[in-house]
């Protein structure tokens, strides 16, 4: 027994891994005279099964192999301790077919184990003879076992570091592990791609390279504070690249600690999620926008009411007045005003999406040269004003009146950034989007647009104001001489065209805003002159259905004027009652679409049972058509 321990030892004391488990099988086979001999890890669901490592079949190293471990001798080895069939093994395990298939006679086979006992995988011979000396077998399986277990165990360990290690290497987040003083000791190649600095240039430094200045020092006291005590600390950090580019980092850091609870490092598990901020900016902007919207909507709504009776009512005087009265010059003041104030209602319906835009093909120029009539009589005489136009007409589909409501705001804008003076410059040309441009900046959408640019010389805006000017109420002006929705609502009308726009800009140098409108093909339309309209007069009953007192007295008035009798209501139940009170006098209905009590679509549809029943209702339309007054609109059912 001596000598073959002698002859096993002296054959694999120099192995060590793969090349071990080979030689031991070999030198197994052939000291105990057997034909096969293996050793193979605990695999599969549970441990249900073993995968060879090392297998010796006559003398030779054969293909490796997996086999399930349910009725076969090798259950029995990974429940209990070293198992052995010196002959008939066949009959005791009958649905072994691996047994039957290789004619095995005898088997013999010891579990190894860690160091904590825990199995790891198991060691066997098989023969298509008896066993000639199972003793002798026994002993040099047990003797070997120790160091197979070793081994095995050595082995699995250095396969679960690789795999931590790929793992490591290959992971999206950003990995750093320092030293209990902060040092950096090792970063994964996903750290040196994202933060630009090389895994040389980091390595014994401080993750504090990447500080912007941006981030609280309190957030990094209290990740010290935690993760000094042995907790994980998570938070964001808004960090800088090596080019000095700013992005956002979630990390996750945990203390590493030895077998007594000491901290030996620390690994912080980052993950960058600008692009995931820039979405919650966008989101966030798109809830603040919509919010003002709605407010400014409902203003719009409630405003026009008022404007609408004004204007109305100052139309009917300046027709009644005759030319050479001087009253007649103080009524075109107050439509002039209302003109005004309608135009800035316009302004707040675009900004809450409520605005029924006018779009029709213009060219830039003729909306630049509309601008210029109107900007000297703004600008102060301290400021320059230059233009640029194109040569050839640009022309866009676009509202024109909210097309020049944009470089108006600008133009005024660019007036309050020169308080000593300075040079407007607002040029047309023509600028083509394509791949290279929105990887650049972006955004944008591929194809030819016409460029407006309005530039100034003034005290220019550093990146913190760049990055709020198009936030609904952000002002840089003293209270009381800026709302903050001007340049909100020049955003919101370039958005409505299906445009962009940008700004650059530098403390000391002014600033250039660039509104890029699609061209279309479509030549736009001449202006046509207006021609003197004769409106009709009559004598139908009409009943007119408007909660709004002002709205209703207006329209009252003006029909009344042109020989209608009128019949009010001023709100939708009211509307139904006076219908069914006047139903064969009634030949026109007008009605406000939004109204308490019944709306002007439910006022309609009762109308509709009134007059034909409900089964010609259901099956049938009145005639009727929706004009609007601003946002409001009413609908006028005709009988008959």
């Amino acid at each position: 027994m001596e000598a073959a321990l002698l002859n096993i030892a002296n054959g694999i004391s120099a192995a060590t891994g793969e090349a071990f488990f080979k030689s031991l099988v070999q030198h197994l086979a052939k000291t105990l005279n057997v034909k096969y001999a293996f050793i193979g890890a605990l695999a599969g669901k549970g441990y249900n099964a073993v995968k060879t490592i090392a297998v010796c079949t006559d003398g030779k190293i054969a293909d490796n192999f997996e086999y399930k471990l349910a009725n076969t001798p090798c259950e029995n080895i990974v429940k209990k301790d070293l198992c052995c069939y010196p002959r008939n093994v066949q009959q005791m395990f009958p649905k072994d077919y691996h047994l039957s298939e290789m004619k095995i006679e005898s088997y013999i086979g010891s579990p190894l184990s860690d160091s904590t006992g825990r199995i790891l995988g198991l060691m066997a011979l098989m023969d298509s003879r008896p066993l000639k000396n199972p003793a002798l077998a026994e002993s040099m399986l047990r003797i070997f076992a120790v160091r197979a277990s070793a081994e095995l165990e050595r082995k699995q360990a250095e396969d679960k570091l690789r795999k931590f290690s790929h793992a490591v290497e290959q992971n999206p987040a950003l990995i750093v592990i320092t030293d209990p003083d902060g040092n950096i000791e090792y970063v994964n190649p996903r750290f040196t791609e994202k933060t630009g600095y090389s895994l040389e240039e980091v390595i014994g430094k401080n993750p504090r390279i990447l500080q912007s200045g941006k981030t609280p020092v309190k957030t990094y006291k209290d990740l010290w504070n935690t993760i000094a005590s042995g907790r994980i600390w998570q938070g964001e950090f808004l960090n800088k690249r090596k080019n000095g580019e700013l992005f956002w980092e979630y990390a996750a850091i945990s203390p590493i600690k030895d077998a007594g609870g000491n901290i030996t490092h620390y690994i912080a598990v980052n993950e960058d999620i600008t692009e995931r901020k820039r979405l919650q900016e966008q989101l966030q902007h798109a809830q603040k926008v919509e919010a003002v919207g709605q407010l400014a909507g409902g203003v719009a709504h409630d405003f026009n009411n008022i404007l609408t009776a004004i204007t109305g009512f100052a139309t009917l005087l300046h027709i009644k007045i005759e030319n050479g009265n001087p009253m007649r010059s103080y009524v075109e003041q107050i439509l002039a005003s209302s003109e005004r104030a309608a135009n800035l209602t316009r302004s707040l319906l675009t900004f809450s999406r409520k605005q029924i835009t006018n779009l029709r093909p213009v060219i830039l120029n003729d909306i630049i040269n509309s601008v210029m009539r109107l900007l000297p009589r703004v600008i102060r005489e301290d400021i320059e004003l230059k233009t640029i136009l194109t040569e050839k007409p640009l022309t866009i589909m676009a509202d024109s009146g909210q097309i020049e409501q944009v470089v108006m705001n600008l133009a005024t804008n660019a007036q309050d950034a020169m308080p000593d003076g300075g040079v407007l410059t607002i040029e047309m040309s023509l600028a083509e989007m394509d791949n290279g441009f929105i990887t650049t900046h972006g955004y944008g959408k591929a194809g030819i647009y016409g460029l407006i640019s309005v530039a100034d010389t003034g005290i220019g805006m550093d990146e913190k104001i760049k990055g709020g000017i198009f936030e609904p109420f952000f002002t840089t002006k003293e209270v009381g001489k800026g709302t903050g929705l001007g340049l909100a609502i020049v955003y919101g009308i370039v958005k409505e065209h299906n445009g962009y726009i940008n700004v650059y800009s530098e403390i000391g140098h002014g600033a250039i805003f660039r509104i890029y409108l699609p061209l279309i093909m479509t030549e736009a339309d001449e202006a046509r002159p207006v021609e003197h309209i004769i409106l009709p007069r009559g004598t139908e009953t009409i009943l007119l259905a408007e909660d709004d007192i002002s709205v209703r007295n207006l329209m009252r008035t003006v029909l009344e004027e042109h020989g209608y009798r009128v019949i009010e209501a001023s709100d939708g139940h009211e509307a139904i009652a006076k219908f069914r009170e006047n139903k064969d006098r009634i030949q026109l209905v007008i009605l406000d679409v939004i109204m308490p009590k019944k709306n002007g679509k439910e006022v309609y549809d009762e109308i509709k049972r009134l007059l034909l029943g409900d089964y010609l209702a259901d099956n049938c339309s009145i005639p009727a058509v929706s004009v609007f007054s601003h946002c409001r609109y009413h609908c006028l059912c005709r009988r008959g």
